[in-house]
Order: C-alpha cells, then sequence, then structure tokens
C-alpha cells in the first residue's frame, strides 16, 4: 500500500544548482555593501552622508529593477532574464575598477544593483517554482541558506582587504564570483519556464490534472497596479520594510564605527551574523509551517531590536559577535517568515510579481538605511542612529500585526 503521507521532495539537481548561482551572486551584493561605505570616505573624501548614498544606490537599482523582472520573467523566460542579470553584474564589476569620481561610482553602484536585482529576482521566482507549496516555508529556509553563506565570508574578506587598502583585490573577487554563476546558467533546465501568460499556466494545470479549465478571474481586467505589485503580499512587503530598515546602515558602517570606537577584528560580525542565520532558519522554517508567520515574527522583531541595544553600546569585540548573532536569529525569523507568507498565499501564475513586490520593499527599506543612517550618524552619531534601528524595528513589527491577516 502507497503511503500517502510522504511529504514531497525539496531537493533536486535544479535547486542545489539555483541555489549556488544566489550563492555567488550575493558574494557581490555583501562584499561591496561592507566595504563600499569605507572606499567611498577613503578614496574619494566623500561624507558620511554621501557613502551612504554610494551604499544605498546598489539597492535602489535593485528595488527599480524588481517590476521590470516581476512583469516579464515568465514572458522572457528564466534561463534569458538570469542571463542578461548576471551579464549585467559581470560588466558592472568591471567597472569599479576604472571610476575615477564619484558621479562614476554612484552610476555604476545603481547598475550593478539593476543588475542583481533582476538576476536575484528570477532566481527566487525559479526557486518559488520548484518548491513544493505546502513546503515552502521549509524549502525557503534552505534556499536561503546558501545566499548567507556569502554574507559571512564576502564582508570577512572584504573588509580585512579594505583595512589594507587593497581595494583591487575586493573589485577582483566580486567579478570572479559573478562570472562564475554565469557559466552555470546554461546548465539550468526548469520545466514551465516558457509559459507566457496567467490563462496559458491555467490551461496547462487544468490539462495536467485532466480538469476543466478555469481562467484568472482579473484575466482581461488587470489593472496599472496589478501588473506590477500583488496585492495579498503588499502589507507583508511594507512591513518587512520597515523592520530591516536600520539593518543596512549597520553593515554599511560597521567597519568606520568600529575605527571610531577602536574596537578591532570587527570583519568577525560579519561572521557570526550569518552563521546564526544558518542555524536559525531551517528551524524558523519548520516553526511557519507548523504555527504561522505571526508567531515566528514577534519574537524575531524584538531579538533584532534587542541587537541594535547592544550593537550601539559596542566597546568590545565579544559584543559585537553577540549583536551579530542576535541579529541572525531576529533576521532569520522575521524575513523568511514574511517571504514564505507571501509566497503562500500568493496566485501561482503571479509568483514572479509576488516576488517583485515583496523585495522591491525591501531593497527600498535596504537603500534607504544607509542614506538616512550616514546622515543620522552627522547629527546624533553612531550609537543614537544604531538605538533608533531598534525602535524602528517594534514599529514596522506592530504594523505587520495591525495589517496583516493571520492564516
Amino acid at each position: 500500500m502507497q503511503n500517502t503521507d510522504t511529504k514531497p521532495s525539496i531537493f533536486s539537481r535544479e535547486f542545489f544548482l539555483v541555489s549556488t548561482i544566489a550563492l555567488l551572486m550575493a558574494f557581490n551584493f555583501f562584499t561591496l555593501t561592507a566595504t563600499i561605505p569605507r572606499y567611498a570616505l577613503e578614496v574619494f573624501n566623500m561624507s558620511e552622508t554621501s557613502a551612504g548614498v554610494a551604499s544605498g544606490l546598489f539597492v535602489g537599482g535593485m528595488m527599480a529593477s524588481r517590476m521590470i523582472a516581476g512583469r516579464f520573467v515568465n514572458q522572457i523566460g528564466f534561463r534569458p532574464m538570469l542571463l542578461i542579470g548576471v551579464s549585467g553584474m559581470v560588466i558592472f564589476s568591471l567597472g569599479y575598477f576604472i571610476a575615477s569620481a564619484p558621479a562614476a561610482l554612484f552610476v555604476i553602484r545603481f547598475f550593478n544593483g539593476f543588475s542583481f536585482g533582476m538576476a536575484s529576482n528570477t532566481n527566487i521566482t525559479i526557486i518559488s517554482t520548484i518548491i513544493p507549496r505546502e513546503r515552502s516555508g521549509e524549502g525557503v529556509g534552505y534556499y536561503s541558506l546558501f545566499p548567507v553563506v556569502a554574507w559571512a565570508m564576502g564582508p570577512y574578506f572584504g573588509v580585512n582587504f579594505s583595512e589594507t587598502g587593497n581595494y583591487t583585490a575586493i573589485f577582483l573577487l566580486v567579478t570572479i564570483m559573478p562570472a562564475i554563476s554565469l557559466a552555470l546558467i546554461p546548465f539550468l533546465r526548469v520545466k514551465g519556464a516558457t509559459v507566457t501568460t496567467p490563462a496559458a499556466i491555467a490551461v496547462a494545470e487544468a490539462a495536467a490534472k485532466e480538469a476543466p479549465v478555469r481562467l484568472p478571474q482579473n484575466q482581461g481586467k488587470e489593472t496599472l497596479f496589478d501588473k506590477y505589485l500583488e496585492r495579498s503580499a503588499l502589507f507583508i512587503a511594507i512591513s518587512i520594510l520597515i523592520m530591516p530598515l536600520f539593518f543596512t546602515a549597520v553593515t554599511s558602517f560597521a567597519a568606520v564605527y568600529a575605527q571610531v570606537i577602536k574596537v578591532e577584528n570587527i570583519s568577525y560580525f560579519f561572521i557570526f551574523f550569518p552563521l546564526a542565520l544558518i542555524v536559525t532558519r531551517p528551524f524558523v522554517s519548520k516553526l511557519f509551517d507548523r504555527y504561522g508567520a505571526h508567531k515566528v515574527v514577534l519574537p524575531g522583531a524584538i531579538i533584532v531590536s534587542a541587537g541594535y541595544l547592544v550593537f550601539s553600546q559596542l566597546t568590545t569585540l565579544p559584543m559585537a559577535i553577540f549583536a551579530g548573532i542576535l541579529f541572525g536569529i531576529g533576521t532569520g525569523a522575521t524575513q523568511n517568515s514574511t517571504l514564505a507568507l507571501a509566497v503562500k498565499r500568493s496566485p501561482r501564475e503571479r509568483l514572479g510579481i509576488t516576488n517583485a513586490t515583496y523585495f522591491m520593499f525591501l531593497d527600498c527599506g535596504a537603500a534607504l538605511g544607509p542614506i538616512i543612517g550616514g546622515a543620522l550618524i552627522e547629527i546624533i552619531g553612531y550609537r543614537h542612529t544604531f538605538l533608533t534601528g531598534a525602535f524602528v524595528t517594534l514599529l514596522g513589527m506592530l504594523f505587520f500585526f495591525r495589517f496583516v491577516p493571520k492564516d
């Protein structure tokens, strides 16, 4: 007798291939996030506000590309969209070698981020298609572990190289990693990548089930809003804009902050933060599948706020490591659960737009973080700026509980 309780498998050849591509691309993003502000301050003599802009423009480019990627990923196809995005990453990463003025750096940062956003949104859409829907939280959690490795190793190498002023090595590393992922894309095989419309998807799914065709209800009535944003994910996306708003200010200015307060080896902060993410995310994902997002987001946001409190009062390396662990646990809980909830509630034919909606708002917060943080640092200093992050995180949590219905 066949066991009908057996869960469908998450892992496949395509799962590991797409996850590896995500790791290599993320190395570019996280390495530069941790090193560009210091590079801008030291090489171009920028102010903290301008250095924050240089950091945030990458994420601004990511946000701008989400609308294009979400709208056209099913029409162009998964592999072509991924090839375009990753190729752009390689090209604009080479641009760091020749940037000789702040304006050139700003342009390169924006288009590097634009390319990354296009590629990463396509990647998460592929994963959303591959993962069985009943294991969405667990599957997203396992996928997220791969970029987390880059979150640890990229800033670690970047900060260490920047301490010796070896920015050439940093730019070489962030060019090589997406170039390797570019070479892997031709080996990717994803079923359904050529399905182009919601109606076609409905027909294909009905044929597979030998069921009557039911076209999407809004077919032919799609508004401009619905072309680029998914309504079921909107309030989730707004909450994830607010909760981690100041965290990119932490990662962008951590090296400079440590230099000011004379805490050495701050690169270990970037190791323990993602390690905590790695340990937490699979556990959090199973809690999400069992109890729902709200029971995971509440403790997660509180733990993140505690991380800001510790980081704002930093005096020693162990305190930095402890703050990194708190940030990792809390971020793993809040971001993994909110993304899995958005995917779970999304119509399958709108997964690309759902992911674009979620990451556009996440990107918006990540772009504003170093810009707002850099401006506040000039006014109220590092410690009070990071304390502000704790307060804003709790505001985001309250928004989530007020406007996102429970399962």
